[in-house]
Formats: C-alpha cells, structure tokens, sequence
C-alpha cells in the first residue's frame, strides 16, 4: 500500500516483574487523503486504458466518415490527444498541486507529501509516454488505411493524346508525371487525384515509422531516460541514445523508400536531416 502516514501506538505491556513498559511499536496509518488520491489515480489510470481502444477506432472509422479526408482525420487523433492529456494525463497532477498538497501542507505530513507528489509524477509520467506511443501507433495505422485506398485511385488505362498508344505510368509516384510516348514521341501529362497525391504529402512518413514500430519504440525509450549527471555515464547515454536513433531512422527511411520509390534519390539528404532534427550531428555517427 503506497502513501502511508508513520503514526505511534502504545502498547502497554503487563504481567512484568521488573514493573517496565514495553516501547512503543510504530504502525503505520493510511492518511485518508492517501486513500483518496491513490483510489483517484487508479481511477484516471482505468479511464486512460479505456479512452486508447476507443480513440484509435474513432480515428479509423472517420476516414470512411469524411469520404477520406486525410487531414480531417488527422484532426481528429490531435483532438483526441489533446483531450486524453488535459483530461486524463495532467489531471491527477492539477487535483494534488490545487486541492490534495494545501490540504497536507496544512497538516504539516511532509512525508507523505513527498511519497504522493512522486506517485502522481511518476503515473503522469508513464502516460505521456504511452500517449505518445499511441499517437504514432494510431498515425501509422491510419495512414495505412488511406495508402491503401489511394493506390486504387490510379488510373492504370493511360493513353497517349496524340496516337492513342498505352502509356506506362509509375504507380507510387505522388505527383504529376510527364510521359512521352513511345511510337510518336508525344510528351503527355499525367495528372493524378488529389487524393492520391496526398499519400506522398499526409500519410507516407507515418506509415514508414508505423512499419518499424519496434525500433520506434526503442528509439523513444532511449530519449526518454532521465539524464545522467556523471560525466561517462551522460556520455555512455547518449552514445546508446545515437545508436538507437540512427538504426531507426535508417530502417524508417528505407520503408519510405519502399512506399514511395523516387525518395531513394534523397537518401544521405534525409538521414543527415532528420537526424540533425533530432539532436545528432555527422560526426556523432557513421552511415
């Protein structure tokens, strides 16, 4: 049992020749705010489980809702990231700073003041963690869901505007292509859904991290260690940190490659850059 307030009971020994008492056993007694917090963050806790399966499915099936509008949906995984963190994540922690600490403070229980701050820390802790875990997880999901609907959108049966040949058209690439034909020589303009085009732009990225979720997680587990304050363990850290890093960042953009061929061009250029983004420089690693 967590946040136990130290109290003293005095048990009066008896049937002692020598007339002495026995010491006073120390029993600790849950304080009744303890109770009541504990009882309160496990409610948040069962309340955070909840809302994750429950948000993810909101989020699918909105695709189908808004006739696969992308960028509405992506809304709506933001709306309901926020609303689970102000809810759920920080409330406990605005009910301990505004109602539950000036209530002990006023008790003067400095003891249990700490060992309930710690507990609401640390579960806000843990749930922005998995929050953020969840926000990918849903993300990559959802972008599949529209890829794979977007790839339908191509229009395969593309003919040449001159001489009427068949053209062949590349099936991943999100944007208009310029096509010249083969019998006549007649340049012709491809120009896909814009839909279609917005898997290249909206989903691509998402769908790329979704698919090497592991190495994702161990890349957030790494940045979300407390920081060392000995000078070789900081170093030993963020050494594991940029290993870390770099094997997923790698990973992910060679699944982006796979979705959307044409960013093998830009390889170096946007492992050096997401990189950089995070934090790691060139000379911190090798390629």
């Amino acid at each position: 049992m967590i946040n136990l307030l130290k109290g003293v009971a005095s048990i009066v020994g008896g049937g002692q020749s020598n007339d002495k008492a026995e010491k006073p056993q120390k029993v600790d007694t849950p304080h009744p705010l303890a109770v009541r917090m504990d009882a309160f963050c496990a409610k948040i806790r069962a309340r955070f489980d909840e809302s994750l399966p429950q948000g993810e499915e909101a989020v699918l099936a909105s695709l189908d809702d808004n006739d696969y509008d992308i960028y509405a949906s992506l809304r709506t995984l933001s709306s309901i990231v926020s609303t689970v963190s102000e809810t759920l994540v920080k409330r406990a922690g605005r009910v301990w700073q505004d109602e539950v600490r000036p209530q002990l403070l006023e008790e003067d229980e400095n003891n249990l003041d700490i060992k309930i701050a710690h507990q609401v820390s640390d579960q806000e802790t843990g749930m922005r963690h998995e929050l953020e875990i969840w926000k990918t997880q849903t993300a990559g999901k959802l972008s599949q869901k529209y890829y794979d609907y977007a790839l339908t959108l191509v229009n395969k049966d593309f003919f040449c505007t001159q001489c009427k040949s068949p053209l062949a058209i590349k099936e991943k690439a999100f944007h208009s292509q310029y096509v010249t034909c083969a019998y006549c020589k007649t340049v012709n303009t491809f120009i896909p859904e814009s839909k279609f085009c917005q898997a290249g732009w909206a989903v691509v990225d998402d769908l790329a991290t979704y698919r090497v979720f592991d190495l994702f997680k161990e890349f957030r587990r790494w940045h979300n260690l407390p920081r060392r304050r000995d000078e070789a363990e900081a170093a030993a850290q963020r050494e594991g940190t940029m290993k870390a890093t770099l094997v997923f960042v790698q990973a992910m953009l060679k699944e982006r490659i796979e979705l959307m061929p044409e960013a093998a061009e830009n390889y170096d250029f946007d492992l050096k850059t997401k990189m950089r983004q995070i934090g790691f420089n060139e000379n911190e690693y090798s390629i």
